[in-house]
């Protein structure tokens, strides 16, 4: 659980395997030489890291694990882990997602900052508020999962519809062959009237 969460606090950094590798690596008994030999750090840089790890998480790493010491932004990342995709897929910037989980622990709740945004708008910046409207609609209507198509779907699709615009086809060129019979003394319609024949026959 510590490290699925720190892996959501961590989003946006592109060090985020390697920082929660010192923590599952510290977690299992290494040392911080141990620990940053490995890595190719400072001793001091894996202790900073580990430490920060341990306030994101409430405790539970360097210290004693006291839920009440945990900043409910970490607990909005894991609920929301999907905020930085969202933001980076719709170019919102890699700063948004932490002003947007700023703004979501003080309000309390996804509604409630939803409804302080529509209310004042004017005191959110306009990233921020593009990006709780795509979480919202995320959190209120989930993707649907797509049934994976079989080939023998497929097959009877394509053939359902060549079917479909076949006889489509035959209708418009029946039509178009009692109107040339109108004029059967105009040698190119004559012309005509055949190939068409021949591609209905």
């Amino acid at each position: 659980m510590i490290l699925e969460k720190l892996r959501a606090c961590w989003g946006f950094s592109p060090t985020v395997h390697r920082n929660v590798a010192l923590v599952e690596g510290f977690l299992k008994g290494k040392s911080f030489a141990d620990l940053a030999q490995e890595h190719d750090l400072s001793k001091s840089r894996v202790r900073q890291i580990i430490d920060k790890a341990d306030r994101l998480v409430g405790g539970g790493i360097l210290t004693k694990a006291e839920s009440s010491k945990a900043s409910p932004r970490s607990d909005f990342m894991v609920d929301y882990p999907y905020v930085w995709n969202l933001a980076e897929r719709h170019r919102l910037g890699s700063v948004t997602p932490h002003h947007f989980f700023a703004e979501l622990e003080r309000a309390g709740s996804l509604e409630r900052l939803v409804d302080k945004m529509k209310r004042l708008p004017g005191r959110t910046r306009t990233t921020t508020r593009e990006l709780a409207r795509l979480v919202w609609h995320r959190a209120i209507d989930p993707p649907m999962p797509q049934a994976p198509l079989h080939r023998s779907d497929v097959t009877v699709d394509c053939g359902k519809r060549f079917r479909e615009t076949r006889s489509g086809s035959s209708h418009m060129i029946g039509d178009l062959l009692h109107r040339l019979d109108l004029h059967g003394d105009v040698e190119p319609v004559d012309d005509v009237g055949r190939r068409l024949r021949h591609c209905a026959g």
